[in-house]
C-alpha cells in the first residue's frame, strides 16, 4: 500500500490542528492566569488573550472541518490497494517480459570489433631484404 506525502501530511494536520489550538488555549489561560495573579509584575496580557481567541478558532474550525471532510470522502477509499489477484497478474506479466528480453538477447549474435589490422612490415635493415608478413597472424 503506498500514500502520497501529500495525503500522509493532510492526515497529520487534519489531526494535529485541534491538539495546537487545544494547546494555545490552555497557554493562553494559564499566561494570562499567571499575569492577572502577578499584580503588573508581568507583562503581555495581550498575547495570552490573542493565544486564547486563535487556540479557540483552530479548534472551532477543525472541529468542523473534520466531519465535513469525512462526510465529502465517504464512500471514497482514501488510499486504494490493488487486490492480489492483480498484483499477481502483473508479476507475471513482468517475469514473462524479462524472460522474453533474456531470450531475444540469446538469440541475438555478440556484435564483435573488427580485427585491427596487421603491422606494417619492418624496414630491413641495411643489405636484409624486407620480410613478408606470417599469414597465420
Amino acid at each position: 500500500m503506498e500514500a502520497s506525502g501529500a495525503a500522509v501530511f493532510g492526515l497529520l494536520a487534519v489531526l494535529g490542528v485541534p491538539a495546537i489550538g487545544l494547546l494555545a488555549l490552555v497557554v493562553g489561560v494559564v499566561a494570562l492566569a499567571r499575569i492577572n495573579r502577578s499584580g503588573g509584575a508581568l507583562r503581555g496580557r495581550g498575547l495570552a488573550i490573542g493565544a486564547i481567541v486563535i487556540g479557540g478558532l483552530l479548534m472551532l474550525v477543525s472541529l468542523l472541518a473534520i466531519p465535513l471532510l469525512l462526510f465529502l470522502s465517504a464512500g471514497r477509499p482514501a488510499v486504494q490497494v490493488e487486490s492480489s489477484k492483480v498484483w499477481t497478474e502483473r508479476a507475471k506479466a513482468e517475469e514473462a517480459a524479462r524472460r522474453a528480453e533474456e531470450e531475444t538477447r540469446k538469440r541475438e549474435p555478440e556484435h564483435r570489433a573488427p580485427a585491427p589490422p596487421p603491422p606494417p612490415p619492418m624496414l630491413p635493415e641495411a643489405g636484409q631484404p624486407a620480410k613478408a608478413p606470417d599469414p597465420a597472424r
